[in-house]
């Protein structure tokens, strides 16, 4: 089963300094098959923060949480 969202943590406890959590709702571009979106695919694809989650994948390296 997929769950909605996945947290990352620090990968050793002497990184889990700082007091900081990273999201980002709109990254991704997985879609569950029942996702009943209401516009054209195209126009949900916009609402996208493209490639953020890319960009913050490294914050659990430097102490800080991710929430995915």
């Amino acid at each position: 089963m997929n769950t909605p969202f996945t947290v990352k943590k620090p990968k050793s406890p002497q990184n889990n300094i700082l007091p900081l959590v990273f999201d980002s709702p709109h990254s991704g571009a997985h879609y569950p098959q029942d996702f009943g979106y209401a516009c054209d695919f195209a126009l949900l694809e916009q609402a996208e923060d493209k490639h953020v989650d890319d960009l913050f994948a490294n914050a659990p390296d430097y102490g800080a949480h991710l929430l995915l």
